[in-house]
């Protein structure tokens, strides 16, 4: 009976450590439902995709066009475009979506401060109730569920948050590509986002409805 006991603890431990890494417990969130991307080039295109449905639901390949994210003309969504369309991302939520959404660079309107980003993450999500479209560059070592030799650059969904946003919600259109992420959905720290959004000589940040 005791070793039956202990078998159970054990595995009740090992449930909530994977969930702590994968699972969304407790959090202040918004309604949505992962997509895997369609191709290696379409994180843009899937993350757009999650925060516009159900409303609307566009195709991956119709949001990859020249006139939304221009993914199909670069072979990825850029951050920025050109000066006459600078921020593809906050223009085709924009077209989708009834909250304006708003472009936060690390080193401009974020100020330089993670603890902008938390409240701007917060704030959307609680008000809004829309989700939010990220554009990272992750290094080895940045992120614990991508387990990668080189940098990549990558675009994701939030869909919400706990702790004061000391944690936040991830949906990674890129799960089951490769042998990374590890989860489609999970969890980070602030401090892991704001890493990614911060790498030297490249700023990027978050695009949210608020």
């Amino acid at each position: 009976m005791k070793k039956r006991m202990s078998t159970i603890l054990i595995l009740l431990i090992i449930l909530s450590l994977s969930s702590s890494v994968c699972a969304f417990p407790y959090a202040d969130s918004v309604a949505m439902t992962w997509e895997q991307q369609e191709n290696p080039d379409y994180c843009g295109p899937a993350s757009a995709r999650m925060i516009i449905a159900p409303v609307y639901s566009p195709y991956q390949s119709t949001l990859a066009a020249d006139i939304y994210l221009v993914t199909n003309l670069e072979d990825n969504t850029p951050w920025y475009y050109c000066s006459a369309y600078p921020r593809p991302m906050e223009s085709t939520l924009d077209s989708f979506k009834d909250n304006d959404y708003t472009t936060y660079q690390s080193n401009t309107n974020l100020n330089n401060s993670e603890a902008a980003l938390k409240n701007i993450i917060q704030s959307s999500i609680n008000y809004s109730e829309d989700g939010i479209a990220a554009n990272w560059i992750i290094k080895p070592g940045n992120i614990p569920q991508w387990d990668i030799s080189s940098p990549i650059y990558h675009w994701v969904a939030v869909n919400g948050y706990r702790n004061y946003a000391n944690w936040i919600y991830i949906m990674d259109p890129y799960y089951g590509y490769d042998t990374f992420p590890s989860c489609s959905t999970y969890q980070v720290t602030s401090s892991n986002f704001w890493t990614v959004i911060t790498q030297d000589g490249e700023p990027r940040g978050i695009v949210a409805p608020y």
